[in-house]
């Protein structure tokens, strides 16, 4: 431990990494505080609180996916778009976990795999958005970005990012997570991991922990941390940030993403260790997850099984109705994950798993699947606060439709 020890000191000291080297680079959606001595002292009260998560519960995921067989586990990340504060009670939370869990044994029944199962969970409050305004009421507004940035009420007023957005999300994701560890931390099989989209910096840099007396920072607000599409650059300050710390990480690749990029991006990530496990989310859409088949095998001849692949059927399937609600439909969903496990079987590569926005209640913000949701009915019980979800019903015959395929089946 302590030959690791000194290897990780010595390393991070020729690559000068430190949780605050990621402002040197290209910053990109992340919002603009007013009140510079507000957010350094939010950010201070968050550095000096508990973790989120403790480093051992990090390094045994680490170890899952570093030991991760495709033949006999399957990821699935599933949960909200962008959770909201009002949702964080313990009834919420555990029904949450209950559902997870049971989608999670569907996967089981089915393929005989066991289920990793990582939730989008206590600390997916932030999203990137594609525009910085929208009009509302013929108004031009700031966009909603999530509450730990700013709020989905209407008013100006209430679209400014507030610092103390960031302190109220931190005490959330701790709830949840003491939560969840309370009521299935001690079962033997029955861990459930946190993750998020790594994407407000000024948040994750304060909860950047070490290990005890060792120089190895882990990132303490989750298990699990992602970036997004939008942010995935070689030389994002996202990227340098993950670079650095000891979780497991993932990253969404779509149609704009450069092949050369996105080898440079992993090999980033895996610079101060060989086998960190890192995770593709593929997010082309049903209409150009044909056009990844060139990535998947550059990116396997690269780094084979050092690199799980892990479909993300939604993000590349949102489209706005004539109603004008922003919608996804479940066939172009089910589409896209099909495609993808043909161009993978072609490629001789297992599917390491799905990464869905799902609701465990049965809302109508996706369009057909078993629920036959049409666009009259969108309007019925649409709760998200950003993007749509699949609903309870969709999730279940969704996962239970994927062992069916050739390629899936063990």
């Amino acid at each position: 431990m302590q030959r690791a020890a000194s290897k990780a000191k010595s390393d991070r000291s020729v690559l000068n990494w430190n949780q605050q080297n990621w402002r040197k680079y290209e910053i990109r959606h992340l919002p603009k505080y007013r009140n510079n001595s507000l957010i350094k002292k939010v950010l201070n009260q968050i550095s000096c609180g508990n973790s989120v998560v403790d480093h051992k519960e990090i390094d045994v995921l680490s170890q899952k996916l570093t030991n991760f067989d495709a033949r006999n586990d399957f990821l699935l990340f599933i949960g909200d778009c962008c959770e909201a504060f009002s949702d964080s009670s313990k009834e919420k939370t555990l029904a949450k976990v209950d559902f997870y869990k049971e989608v999670g044994s569907i996967i089981k029944r089915k393929s005989g795999r066991s289920p990793l199962v990582i939730g989008r969970l206590a600390g997916q409050y932030a999203k990137p958005r594609s525009s910085e305004t929208e009009i509302v009421n013929g108004n031009h507004i700031s966009t909603f970005k999530g509450e730990m940035i700013n709020s989905p009420a209407v008013l100006p007023i209430q679209r400014e990012p507030s610092p103390w957005r960031l302190l109220e999300a931190y005490r959330k994701s701790k709830q949840i997570a003491a939560d969840i560890d309370r009521e299935f931390g001690g079962e033997s099989g029955e861990s459930l991991f946190l993750s998020h989209e790594a994407l407000n910096l000024y948040y994750e840099e304060a909860q950047v922990k070490f290990k005890g007396d060792s120089t190895i920072p882990y990132l303490t607000s989750t298990h699990f941390p992602w970036v997004g599409a939008r942010t995935n650059r070689p030389q994002s300050a996202h990227i340098e940030f993950l670079s650095g710390i000891k979780n497991p990480a993932g990253i969404k690749v779509g149609p704009d993403s450069n092949i050369c990029d996105v080898v440079t991006i992993i090999h980033k990530l895996r610079r101060l260790d060989s086998e960190r496990p890192v995770v593709l989310f593929p997010r082309f859409g049903n209409k150009n997850i044909l056009k990844s088949k060139e990535l998947v095998s550059i990116v396997n001849d690269e780094f084979g099984k050092n690199v799980l692949w892990v479909i993300d059927p939604m993000h590349g399937n949102t489209f706005t109705s004539e109603e004008g609600v922003k919608t996804r439909s479940f066939e172009a969903i089910l589409g896209e994950i099909e495609k993808f496990i043909g161009i993978l079987y072609s490629l001789k590569i297992p599917l390491s798993g799905i990464h869905i926005e799902s609701s465990f209640e049965n809302v109508t913000e996706c369009l057909g699947g078993p629920s036959a949701i049409s666009e009259r009915d969108l309007t019925k019980r649409y709760e998200s606060l950003v993007d749509p979800r699949l609903n309870n019903l969709q999730t279940k015959y969704l996962v239970a439709r994927i062992f069916a395929y050739k390629g899936v089946r063990k």
